[in-house]
């Protein structure tokens, strides 16, 4: 091969070698250029997430929560506390209407509306059947923060005839704080051995009642009486018929309040009730408190009258 021939084929080759480079060269960059062209949505994602960020912002309609407050054309319903303050007045007017008590009463102690309310006990108001110095009053024992009761036991004791022994007897009066001051009000009392099974406290007494009592003890006369609230003075007042072992026993009959004489009780041999006052019947829907009294303490039950 002659020189010349050589010369040419040598630059043939070179230009191919330079070819082949240079589409190298512009493969990378567009390779290149592919990569910066993806990396664009990335941009559009960032400002996609971006915007996604600002619509979980609150806007201005959630803002209406505050339209669950009440609205002054909305009924209003009594609070709790409104009727708590109702249900206290009612009780203290209740109380300050029981024949032993006055709405100017204001005892500041369980203990001065007890000794207030033996005041009443041993008078003529409730038969008299027993004195002050009979009996001894114990301390105040709490039941919650505005109630409890006071012990207060006879000096003496009696013959149970259902245990055939001589027992102590005590009378336990219930007392709560009332009233516009907290004063102390007596709100009833029950005695041992003298039991009233009906009427049931708050029950409906109508003019001609069902009367249940049981005297287990031996004592010298026991009563029932009747008062409408606010009045010390009883519209009714019946006898047991007979004191000593005569006077124990249950006594269950129909009292007619518009009547009075005797009453005679199924089943028994003897009159068992002498009704000497009837100024019956109580006013229809009004509180009273039924009575029952004996020598050795007494029983009381809150009752609403019937027409």
């Amino acid at each position: 091969m002659d020189t010349e021939l050589e010369g040419v084929i040598f630059m043939l080759r070179k230009l191919v070698a330079t070819t082949t480079v240079a589409v190298l060269l512009v493969t990378a960059c567009s390779d290149d250029n592919d990569g910066a062209t993806s990396t664009e949505p990335a941009a559009t994602g960032e400002a996609s997430t971006t915007d996604a960020a600002k619509t979980t912002e609150p806007s201005a309609t959630t803002e209406v929560v505050d339209t669950t407050e009440p609205s002054e054309t909305s009924p209003t319903a009594t609070t709790a506390d409104e009727s708590a303050a109702l249900d206290a007045s009612a009780q203290y007017e209740s109380l300050a209407a029981r024949p032993w008590a006055s709405p100017d009463d204001a005892h500041e102690t369980p203990e001065a509306a007890v000794a207030a309310f033996l005041e009443f006990a041993t008078s003529d108001a409730a038969g008299g059947l027993f004195a002050v110095d009979d009996v001894a009053v114990g301390e105040y024992l709490s039941g919650d923060a505005r109630s409890g009761e006071v012990p207060v036991e006879f000096v003496g004791t009696f013959f149970d005839e259902t245990a055939s022994a001589q027992v102590p007897v005590v009378m336990t009066v219930i007392v709560r704080q009332a009233g516009p001051q907290d004063t102390w009000w007596v709100v009833a009392a029950a005695t041992d051995g003298l039991t009233v099974a009906a009427p049931t406290a708050d029950a409906v007494v109508e003019p001609a009642f069902d009367f249940d009592m049981t005297n287990d003890l031996i004592v010298d006369a026991v009563q029932v009486r009747l008062f409408a609230a606010g009045d010390d003075e009883a519209f009714y007042v019946a006898n047991v018929n007979g004191g000593g072992i005569f006077a124990t026993g249950q006594r269950a009959a129909t009292l007619d309040t518009t009547l009075c004489g005797d009453v005679d009780v199924p089943e028994s041999p003897a009159i068992d009730f002498l009704v000497e006052v009837c100024d019956g019947p109580g006013a229809a829907g009004a509180e009273g408190v039924l009575v029952a009294t004996s020598s050795a303490g007494i029983t009381t039950v809150p009752v609403v009258f019937g027409e």
